[in-house]
Order: structure tokens, then sequence, then C-alpha cells
């Protein structure tokens, strides 16, 4: 494997759904690092070099995207929760 990377092309507006879009597909490999470009309204790569931060602020984008769906029942402080079948398909 080596140093290869999984390069994640994104758009700020949708970022949570073309990440999630990019997992489910069945050459992405978890193992691999992962290099995330934001991409500018008409495709073309934001400025920046992906040295962890812009990972990390796509997981963050991910990972708030996850908190909105309607997926959980209960309340947010509870101890644990149940997961609503119903809502899992929003992507």
């Amino acid at each position: 494997m080596g140093s290869r990377k999984s390069i994640i092309n994104v758009h700020r507006k949708t970022a949570a759904a073309e990440f999630f879009e990019h997992i489910l597909k069945s050459l992405f490999d978890p193992r691999r690092q992962l290099d995330v470009n934001f991409l500018n309204d008409d495709g073309t790569p934001e400025d920046g070099i992906d040295e962890g931060g812009l990972t990390g602020e796509l997981l963050t984008l991910a990972m708030e995207a996850v908190k909105q769906l309607p997926i959980y029942t209960g309340t947010p402080l509870s101890s644990g929760f149940k997961v609503n079948m119903q809502g899992c398909r929003i992507f």
C-alpha cells in the first residue's frame, strides 16, 4: 500500500454528501490517508495543501451533517440512542 492516499475532491456546500458518496464507493480504502481538496463553485481547487487541516475540516462537516440526520431517537444528552432506520436513507 505504501504512501498511496485516497484523494477526495468536494464542494463546500455539499461536502458531507460528497464525502459519504466517496466512501461508499467500492474503490475507497479506509486504510489510506485522506487527501482533501475543497473545490470552488466552478470546480477549480481552492488554494491549500492538505496537511491534516482540510481533512479535519471535512470530517467535522461530515459529523455535523450526521448529527442533523433523522436517524436518532431520544434526547441529545441521553446515555444511549436507538437508530431510527426510516431515516437512514438520506444521501
